[in-house]
C-alpha cells in the first residue's frame, strides 16, 4: 500500500469544530470517516465516507491515474 500512497498527500481535520468543520463543509463531507480526493488546484475529483478493506480502499486510490 506504500508505494500507492506516495502519490498522495494525506491530511487529516477534526470535522467537529475548527478548521476540519470548514473544511468538512466546503467539500460536502456527510459521513464519517470521509475522503476527498483533490487535484492540485483544490478541486474535488472524488469523495467516499465508511471504512473501506485495505484491498478496496487501494483499488479506488489506483482510479486517480
Amino acid at each position: 500500500m506504500g508505494s500507492e500512497l506516495q502519490r498522495f498527500v494525506a491530511v487529516r481535520y477534526d470535522a467537529d469544530g475548527g478548521e476540519g468543520k470548514a473544511v468538512a463543509e466546503r467539500f460536502g463531507v456527510r459521513g464519517f470517516p470521509g475522503f476527498v480526493v483533490v487535484d492540485g488546484n483544490g478541486r474535488k475529483i472524488d469523495e467516499f465516507a465508511g471504512f473501506r478493506e485495505p484491498n478496496q480502499f487501494l483499488r479506488r486510490l489506483r482510479t486517480y491515474r
